[in-house]
């Protein structure tokens, strides 16, 4: 499975931890009882191993050009996930641009 067939909508994006069950508590991403992702997380729950390090390296490799929305902490998947200013439409422009 990619990220952009896991994070459909917005009730299935996180933000400030991995993963959340159904309750709101946090899991790993990998969890079966994992019902929403952020970004890295969703990585862990897509993508084992090899390649799952080759699409958090391509992912930050992506957050730091100067086509990645403006957001002033480029470079780390968590922080851009995170920022108050990135969007879920953002995160789904992103992972659909990189077909994860």
């Amino acid at each position: 499975m990619k990220i952009k067939e896991l994070l459909v909508s917005e009730d299935k994006w996180a933000r400030k931890g991995f993963a959340f069950d159904k309750d709101d508590r946090m899991v790993f991403g990998a969890s079966p009882d994992a019902v929403k992702w952020c970004l890295l997380g969703a990585v862990g729950k897509c993508y084992q191993g090899a390649e799952g390090e080759a699409v958090r390296e391509l992912l930050t490799a992506e957050l730091t050009t100067k086509d990645t929305p403006e957001h002033d902490l480029p470079g780390s998947i968590s922080q851009w996930n995170d920022n108050p200013k990135t969007t879920f439409a953002d995160v789904r422009k992103l992972v659909e641009k990189l077909d994860i």
